[in-house]
């Protein structure tokens, strides 16, 4: 044992220094720590102040929107990073040693996890599948390895790692009973909830897996076991869930209604020992019931919640935008079969393959950690392939069924190992020992071994123009509250859970850099990632009058206003259209048609798409901010006049056709040729980055900053604009 116990810290050894190796000088540069992905900076926000104010954590956060925004995210994690650095720097920490805590911490719980996997497949099967299940999560790439790499500072890691000590904790209470092991059991389910406030998918794992366990339970004694344990697990739960989970984070009343609910139905199928089941499913069916009705008449906003949480693991349509909610095969925009092999390589396919087999071992043997580890295993392949954001629970799932499918393979060629150095192997195939050495070393692992997959460059989600944009917000731009509370110190405060002041002012953005703004330029954003004021953000954005625009920002108390190259459409060399004003578009509730349209030209081989860009697009703030940066603008042979006509194609859907098309000089020219009759003919613009309408100056938005790169030609629109309110 000592020497597996060696084997497996080397194991998440090399675990950590793959996490490392492939993202350390984009994490750690010259200009500080860079993280790569956005919720990252808002996670060493909240450490940041945690860690001058321990062990208080931030509840409502005045900088984090104008009037204050409740902290969405469940203190587990944040809380041991401040705790980290509250032990290795002190309560002044600087947020230089903050940030590069913070950035180790992903691949520190990644190799944790790997000890986990083995653990419970140790547990579960034998050493070798326990030593196989942490090599194969220390290579296998995919969302796992992506979660928990140097400069992701997120909770994925921590849910992951979580969620495999909750099953390990199940396979010990189950297969060595202790009366400690329900309690730890119930501590890892308890701590998985505070560290992902929408986790209670996983109670209900638990509860299908318990349901199941009913039947299939070898004896009454057993079933006993797997209630105690259950109702036990689900209290220690609860208790913690209970202590120190703020009520007021979305999804709490899932967490307590279901840890109560799973402990309710545990308890009743402890009393009905030694009863048949079909008594036992009647008790169960009387205290669901009862949960129903008391859900009904205490709270009819829970079965709303509920059935918003069972929709998570389903594809959501109106969320194909984020990318990680993307159903699997459908990430790149169009059904992909090969996309498991692009996410994970061998995983996905070692998990289902294994599945199969190991469902009929679960059915023949019974036993209840093997039939728990199926569901959990089953559901996140429902889930992955709902949304593929669910990928790094997949990946553990995966790893420790690998563990055991390469167990067998190896019984199957009658391998030799410690435990049984002359077995007879299961086939009289020749070379069987040689085939499944084979298949385990060249098919499970090898594909995944290849340096441009295990150690890819990871990019960092921080462009240095945004960087030097946040840099001057910070240092050229008075503290959001200076006057409302007291200055550049009230970022580190400890803030009133209700009530906080209003700031001074307010920066005009796009959801998306909030975080950047609270964290690296200490300043209020409009709107942040949890898009809870990206409306707001957006009827700015495309807004077409200027006094409308204005009357916009006084009422969010906006001073400055940030604008960057995104935003609007772009052309690209191959004709391609890129951009986020659709989606621009969407957050304000307007209609496409009224901004640009797709029409349609005949071509010899077909219909060809063609993009026009109408007066709108070219008058919202928008492309007058990041374009033309607030300046005049006059067209030169940019404005076309078009006729179009309306067709209907085979399958009765609408479409518009573009019949001709005549590019002038200038805008007056176009205009005179479109005559007294413009029945069936517009002035539109082919490029979305040449307006075809001539543009007034703005007269209350001045440019004060703008951010280039030493690449960009002079003639070239700048990265970012910052305009400031006159």
């Amino acid at each position: 044992m000592r020497r597996d116990i060696v084997l497996v810290l080397l194991i998440a050894a090399a675990a950590f220094g793959i996490r490392t190796y492939p993202a350390w000088n984009n994490v750690f540069t010259d200009r500080g720590v860079n993280f790569l992905e956005t919720d990252a900076w808002y996670h060493v926000r909240l450490i940041e102040n945690q860690v001058r104010n321990f062990p208080w954590r931030v509840t409502q956060d005045p900088y984090a929107a104008p009037g204050g925004q409740f902290v969405p995210i469940a203190p587990l994690f944040d809380t041991i990073t401040a705790t980290v650095v509250v032990i290795v720097h002190g309560r002044d920490a600087t947020t230089d040693q903050v940030e590069r805590i913070a950035a180790m911490m992903p691949p520190v719980l990644g190799a944790l996890a790997v000890i986990a996997a083995w653990a419970l497949a140790l547990t579960l099967f034998d050493r070798r599948a326990g030593l196989m299940a942490a090599c194969l999560l220390a290579v296998l790439p995919g969302h796992f390895l992506d979660r928990t790499m140097v400069g992701f500072v997120d909770h994925h890691a921590l849910e992951a790692l979580l969620a495999l000590a909750t099953l390990l904790g199940f396979a010990r209470a189950l297969t060595t009973p202790s009366r400690a092991a329900p309690f730890l059991t119930g501590a890892a389910l308890g701590l998985y909830l505070l560290a992902w406030g929408s986790g209670a998918f996983l109670i209900a794992i638990v509860g299908v897996w318990f349901v199941l366990m009913i039947p299939l339970a070898r004896s009454a004694d057993e079933r006993a076991l797997v209630a105690a344990v259950t109702a036990t697990a689900a209290v220690t739960a609860l208790a913690l869930v209970a202590a120190f989970q703020n009520p007021a984070m979305h999804r709490y009343s899932s967490q307590v209604l279901e840890l109560a609910g799973l402990a309710a139905i545990a308890l009743a199928t402890t009393q009905a020992r030694g009863a048949r089941t079909r008594v036992v499913f009647g008790a169960m069916a009387l205290v669901v019931a009862l949960a129903a009705v008391t859900m009904v008449l205490l709270g009819r906003g829970l079965v709303s919640q509920l059935l918003v949480d069972v929709a998570r693991l389903a594809p959501d349509p109106t969320r194909m935008g984020v990318l990680e909610a993307r159903p699997l095969f459908l990430y790149a925009g169009q059904w992909r079969w090969e996309q498991p092999w692009v996410f994970f390589r061998t995983g996905f396919f070692i998990g289902a393959i294994a599945l199969v087999p190991f469902a009929f071992r679960a059915w023949r043997q019974r036993r209840p950690p093997d039939v728990l580890l199926l569901t959990y295993a089953l559901a996140m392949f429902v889930a992955t392939i709902g949304q593929n954001r669910f990928g790094y629970y997949l990946v553990t799932a995966c790893a420790v069924l690998g563990g055991w499918l390469a167990m067998s393979l190896l019984d199957w060629g009658g391998v030799p190992h410690a435990a049984h150095p002359n077995p007879v192997a299961w086939t009289r195939l020749p070379l069987a020992r040689e085939l499944a050495v084979v298949a385990v070393a060249g098919g499970m692992f090898a594909p995944n071994l290849a340096p441009r997959v295990l150690l890819a460059e990871r990019a960092s989600s921080f462009p240095v123009y945004w960087r030097d944009t946040m840099d001057w917000l910070r240092e050229q731009t008075p503290p959001a509250f200076l006057e409302a509370a007291t200055g550049e110190d009230y970022y580190f405060a400890r803030y009133p859970t209700d009530g906080v002041p209003l700031p001074d002012y307010a920066v005009m953005n796009w959801w998306d850099q909030g975080y950047w703004i609270v964290q690296r330029a200490r300043r209020v954003p409009v709107a942040n990632p949890t898009q809870e004021r990206a409306s707001n953000s957006a009827r700015f954005y495309v807004e077409t009058d200027e006094a409308r625009a204005i009357d916009l920002l006084r009422a969010e108390r906006v001073r400055y206003v940030v604008s960057d190259w995104e935003l609007p459409f772009r052309k690209l060399a191959n004709g391609t259209i890129m951009g986020r004003f659709q989606n621009v578009v969407d957050w304000a509730g307007g209609e496409h048609a009224q901004y640009y349209e797709i029409l349609y030209r005949r071509e010899n081989n077909g219909w060809a798409p063609v993009w026009v860009f109408h007066e709108p697009y070219y008058r919202s703030m928008v492309f007058r901010l990041s374009v033309v940066g607030g300046s005049q603008a006059t067209p030169a042979d940019a404005t076309t006049v078009i006729t179009v006509g309306n067709r209907v194609d085979s399958n009765g859907v609408r479409f518009r056709e573009l019949l001709t098309q005549q590019t002038f000089v200038t805008y007056d020219a176009a205009r005179q040729a479109m005559g007294s009759s413009a029945s069936g003919r517009l002035i539109v613009g082919l490029d979305p980055w040449v307006s075809a309408y001539p543009l007034p100056p703005l007269g209350s938005l001045t440019q004060v900053f703008d951010a280039r790169t030493a690449e960009q030609q002079p003639t070239e629109a700048p990265w970012v604009r910052v305009f400031q309110v006159r």
